[in-house]
């Protein structure tokens, strides 16, 4: 018997598979600690009454987003493209996700596509995880008037505050 640990997770809606009016699957994304947009998910095809409700929010990026001109695979072990319409990374996607992800931090499995996240914004999704020692470096986020009580933080040495979108990441201690 095979068990699959899932779990729910908001990611950035960074482009869409088929028209940005009614699309067909999501490519989501998350930044990384050197603020580069990456590529991390793909969502299963979206219901109907999704690609209507994703896409009457949506809007198609221009040349300047970091996606653009960039060629991601169809699926694992081929080199077939994906075609994709990058757009302006303004929407958070909560999704279904197994938990297991690869080195850079991409799911090994489509994600599901559960709702729309009007509440919160881009710069609530914490950017992917640093790997430097081998140990999953957690970040807490602080601004907009939230702040890190409770949470044991402390600037570690030569490690610079991600900021992004009207708030600032920290890293925090490795278990705190």
């Amino acid at each position: 018997m095979k068990v699959r640990a899932r779990e729910s997770t908001d990611r950035v809606v960074g482009a869409v598979t088929g028209p940005v009016s009614a699309p067909d699957t999501l490519l989501l994304g998350r930044w990384d600690a050197e603020a580069r947009f990456r590529m991390i998910a793909r969502t299963t095809p979206l219901s109907a009454t999704a690609r209507w409700e994703v896409g009457a929010v949506l809007t198609a990026a221009g040349d300047d987003h970091p996606w653009h001109g960039v060629t991601f695979s169809a699926g694992w072990g081929t080199r077939m493209p994906l075609p994709h319409v990058p757009v302006e990374p303004a929407l958070v996607a909560e999704v279904a996700a197994d938990t297991s992800v690869n080195d850079a931090g991409r799911y090994r499995q489509p994600v599901k596509f559960l709702r729309l996240r009007d509440d919160i914004g881009p710069d609530s999704v914490a950017p992917l995880p640093l790997t430097g020692t081998g140990r999953w470096l957690r970040y807490g986020f602080v601004g907009r008037g939230l702040g890190v009580e409770g949470l044991r933080a402390r600037r570690l040495a030569g490690v610079q505050e991600f900021g992004h979108a009207g708030g600032v990441w920290v890293l925090l201690e490795a278990g705190a």
